[in-house]
């Protein structure tokens, strides 16, 4: 059996950040034309022609909790996305914000009822999916172990690294991680060989 990778745990949250959405969306919200179809003055909003009624106290309850679910999604995927290129970068950042508003509930929409809202969260939650698939989606099979400088006191000879559960794996020595050439590590007969 392999870990969970970090992509596979960024889509775990994504997919509980939907389950909650849509919840919230079925359960507790109420859509309304911003627009009274019998008067004579009519609002023009850029952000929708439909307006949220306010949630219950157990609706809001449950916002609060995906809208915590959402914040720290954000904050690690914002350091996955920000690297994109910039037709993939606006489409996160659209992807997410639109997410967004569908949890806050603080502006108009143009979902004319709850079903098209939840389609749209489905959409949303797709496409940010689809993204992470496309950049960061090549699995080659392998298990990939970043060491920490620490690990090379503990444990200095690489060939004898063994994990729990998982037969074979590639190590991934980042520049910071590296022995020098000479020294002390050298004189105890440290060696290692990049893969």
């Amino acid at each position: 059996m392999n870990p969970k990778t970090v992509k596979d745990n960024i889509l775990s949250m994504l997919n509980e950040i939907e389950t909650s959405t849509i919840e919230l969306l079925t359960r507790y919200s109420r859509v309304k034309p911003v627009n009274d179809p019998y008067s004579s003055v009519v609002f023009i909003n850029i952000y929708g022609n439909y307006s949220w009624d306010d949630l219950p106290g157990e609706g809001k309850q449950l916002q609060l909790k995906t809208l915590k679910l959402y914040q720290k999604f954000h904050g690690i995927i914002s350091v996955l996305l920000k690297i994109l290129p910039e037709n993939a970068l606006g489409k996160s950042k659209e992807y997410l914000g639109s997410l967004k508003g569908y949890i806050t509930q603080d502006n108009c929409t143009w979902a004319s009822n709850i079903q098209s809202a939840v389609e749209n969260v489905k959409k949303q939650t797709f496409g940010i999916h689809e993204l992470l698939n496309e950049y960061y989606g090549a699995n080659d099979g392998k298990v990939y172990l970043v060491a920490d400088t620490n690990i090379f006191i503990s444990f200095p000879v690489i060939d004898k690294w063994q994990i729990d559960s998982i037969e074979h794996f590639c190590i991934v020595l980042t520049p910071m991680t590296l022995p020098p050439k000479t020294g002390p590590n050298q004189e105890r007969g440290f060696q290692s060989t990049l893969v």
